[in-house]
């Protein structure tokens, strides 16, 4: 198997667990977390069972618990989640029209522009998968996830190992240490030369 498809297979991976366990948080301006609707209390119980349900990868029951609360409780953290389940579905139009429908919302964060470019690089659009992962970074510099996708998509989708690299770099930079990247780095810079 191609080092290049691997690193689509462990993107895949890394970008679900990361989406699906911080489902339910979004960044603060000062880096921290804090839940979208500001506190739990304010979520009904049913909303923190479905959370759970995604923790579980119960994706169909968390998806039919999100979808009952969706009039009555419209907000970035439910649509958001509901793209993650579709994200995880492969069903990525219907992703693409929840993460625009959290950011028709008002909160454009680092990490939805992240999820954006996912959405977008799998169903082709590259140049706007392009935009968001850029759009994810200047929003947050040190988001070394927005980084890897970036690299990667330059790397395996673009197919423009020169620009992947720097990407590469500032994601290990960013990163804990991981033998893979590393390993990346090594092939990314024999195929440039």
């Amino acid at each position: 198997m191609s080092t290049r498809y691997t690193k689509a297979g462990w993107l895949f991976t890394v970008t679900f667990v990361i989406l699906t366990f911080g489902c339910s948080t979004l960044p603060s301006d000062n880096g921290g977390s804090e839940t979208v609707s500001r506190t739990t209390k304010e979520r009904p119980a049913k909303y923190t069972y479905a959370i759970e349900l995604m923790k579980r990868k119960e994706y169909d029951k968390a998806y039919d618990v999100f979808i009952s609360l969706e009039k009555k409780y419209p907000n970035v953290d439910l649509y958001t989640n509901i793209a993650i389940i579709y994200l995880n579905k492969k069903n990525y139009d219907k992703a693409k029209l929840y993460v625009e429908k959290s950011i028709a919302l008002g909160l454009d964060s680092h990490i939805l522009q992240n999820i954006y470019g996912v959405v977008l690089r799998n169903i082709g659009s590259f140049d706007g998968a392009l935009k968001a992962y850029s759009a994810s970074i200047t929003k947050n510099a040190n988001y070394a996830d927005a980084y890897l996708n970036l690299a990667i998509l330059y790397d395996i989708y673009i197919d423009s190992p020169s620009k992947a690299l720097p990407y590469y770099e500032k994601y290990k930079e960013l990163s804990s240490n991981d033998e893979k990247i590393d390993k990346w780095i090594i092939e990314i810079k024999r195929r440039i030369k």
